[in-house]
């Protein structure tokens, strides 16, 4: 082999060889927002994530608005928190979701305007897709365990969003 294709070859595998950590370095989701129907969102409401542990747990807050119901007059605006542990690739993932979230609200018999929160723990499974762009699709479902005579609820989560990576 001459000189100049030993050249060419030993460029071309310095090239090829280079290449290989940047397709190592998938950039790991960091930061997401995301906005819908859920109780980990408050009910109708926005969320942020943060995420640990090289993306393998996440944190969030949400905030929103839990609509009338249960023969209340009005809604009400409510807070939750979750830890999310994820399984699988970095666009398809699957998660179970540790929440503490509001899982009902109650009025008194004599006036509609005095609404009663319920927040309980609850434990859901979800899935979550993010693209390369940064697009996020979130669901879930689960059950919660309401304090008081009132037993266990059904969790949901309808989101979409976007997710920062790093």
């Amino acid at each position: 082999m001459s000189n100049r294709y030993r050249s060419a070859a030993g460029a071309i595998a310095l090239l090829l060889f280079s290449a290989l950590p940047l397709a190592a370095q998938d950039p790991k989701p960091n930061l997401a927002l995301t906005g819908g129907l859920g109780n980990v969102l408050g009910g109708l409401g926005t969320a942020f994530e943060f995420y640990l542990a090289e993306s393998r747990i996440s944190a969030s807050g949400g905030l929103g608005y839990w609509p009338s119901g249960a023969g209340c007059g009005q809604g009400t605006f409510s807070g939750a928190g979750a830890l999310r542990g994820f399984a699988g690739g970095r666009r398809h993932r699957a998660f179970l979701e540790l929440s503490y979230s509001l899982l009902a609200i109650s009025c008194d018999l004599f006036s509609n305007d005095d609404i009663q929160r319920h927040y309980g723990p609850g434990a859901s499974l979800g899935y979550r897709y993010t693209g390369m762009d940064g697009f996020t699709f979130t669901a879930g479902a689960g059950i919660g365990d309401v304090p008081g005579d009132f037993g266990t609820e059904a969790l949901i989560l309808l989101a979409l969003g976007y997710t920062w990576r790093r």
